[in-house]
């Protein structure tokens, strides 16, 4: 309850504060749904898209073209740092991991993304590359709201020639059965959800892939790493997949009724340790990319923003403004316009207790931890912790919290 009134939220108990998470928006309007493609991108770090460049230093390929036409939310960051972590932390509004693999797995959590869209007539589809026994996806996902899970034993089936490696067939496969897919009639909207694995070490690459000679001085991060261009390689092959896939969206008839939505599951680990000041809210950073028929992108692109925030935005373009749990803000939005401001302030929240403002991060509740980012000379006096801040931080990563606890775990 002092988390509440810290935000500024006005409920007699504590069954009232739980409704007050859950969004109860009004019904959607009849009518056609449109489909959601998200795409959850294995280590897609946010640091690349600083340096690209088409002419020498190509690591983005057929995405790059795409993004003047898409809201590209750069000033943002992962929920957790591993993948298991952040996919729990977005499909099922959890800060506590690991959620499924215990009893609570094992029944519908109600607010679970899949689960709600299905309710709201989605087919519900998830797609990856990698072997779905992994942390018992195959099971739990079917148990949370998905009708099909298509992973790298169902794409080998359906393509022979596709290589079994280490983590499952390569991202292209992905890709190949999603055109396929989306090309067939769907007597319901889709709602897809890919996670994609070639990206991750040893960054082994498909034989035909051709790797890129890139102007390796225009890489303006660290360079500890030895796998670092191999990473750079397997970096571009998989965001030139998605561009491509993009491409094809948007160029066809599906480009009226389909939105799209990329990000990365954390932050890539041969990049660098961010280890500096000047460099240290980088360690965090992912895109977060839409792509939907004119979009209003609105004025919050380049503040500081967070996986929270992803399905409060994507979900009232689908027309669902109800049942899901209020993680964070609708970053198409003026937050500034919103009815609670302590609810929409610009902040990114990780859900290992960690933030940001646009002056600086710091570990929750440490004022002693706040680092200016970037380190500016110039406005060193202005640039320091905020308590305010940090006390809308942690309210609102409490209640997440909170609110798995006292729902996912009564006496039965």
């Amino acid at each position: 309850m002092e988390a509440a009134q810290a935000l500024g939220i006005d409920a007699r108990d504590e069954q009232a504060l739980r409704a007050s998470l859950i969004a109860q928006g009004a019904a959607p309007a009849s009518g056609p749904r449109k489909n959601l493609l998200f795409f959850l991108m294995e280590s897609w770090s946010a640091e690349p898209f600083l340096y690209h460049d088409p002419k020498d230093f190509d690591v983005l390929g057929r995405l790059a073209p795409t993004l003047p036409g898409a809201c590209h939310f750069s000033n943002f960051d992962s929920a957790q740092p591993g993948t298991h972590p952040s996919l729990e932390a977005i499909l099922f509004s959890t800060p506590i991991t690991p959620l499924t693999l215990g009893p609570q797995g094992r029944t519908p959590i109600p607010w679970a993304v899949p689960l709600l869209l299905r309710q709201a007539g989605y087919r519900t589809l998830f797609v990856t590359s990698a072997r779905s026994g992994w942390r018992e996806l195959d099971r739990v996902l079917k148990t949370q709201g998905f009708d099909e899970v298509v992973d790298a034993s169902h794409l080998k089936a359906a393509y022979p020639e596709a290589e079994l490696g280490i983590w499952g067939v390569w991202d292209s496969y992905v890709f190949r059965y999603l055109s396929e897919r989306l090309k067939k009639p769907q007597d319901k909207p889709l709602f897809v959800f890919v996670l994609t694995a070639t990206n991750h070490p040893p960054y082994d690459l498909p034989p035909e892939y051709q790797r890129a000679k890139r102007n390796q001085a225009k890489w303006g991060g660290e360079r500890n790493a030895d796998t670092l261009w191999l990473n750079i390689d397997s970096y571009h092959y998989a965001t030139d997949q998605l561009g491509g896939l993009v491409q094809e969206v948007r160029n066809g008839p599906l480009r009226h009724n389909t939105v799209i939505a990329a990000t990365g599951d954390h932050n890539v680990r041969s990049f660098g340790l961010y280890a500096t000041p000047e460099r240290r809210y980088l360690i965090s950073q992912v895109p977060f990319v839409i792509w939907d028929e004119g979009l209003n992108c609105g004025p919050q692109r380049q503040l500081p923003a967070s996986h929270r925030d992803m399905f409060p935005t994507l979900l009232p373009l689908l027309g669902v403004n109800s049942g899901y749990v209020q993680t964070g803000r609708n970053l198409l939005l003026d937050p500034t316009k919103q009815a609670n401001p302590a609810l929409n302030a610009p902040l990114s929240v990780n859900y290992y207790g960690n933030a940001r403002n646009a002056q600086g991060g710091w570990t929750l509740g440490n004022p002693a931890s706040f680092i200016c980012s970037p380190v500016d000379p110039k406005r060193a006096a202005s640039c320091q912790f905020d308590p305010k801040s940090d006390a809308l931080a942690r309210a609102q990563l409490g209640l997440l919290d909170w609110n798995v606890r006292a729902a996912l775990n009564r006496p039965k």
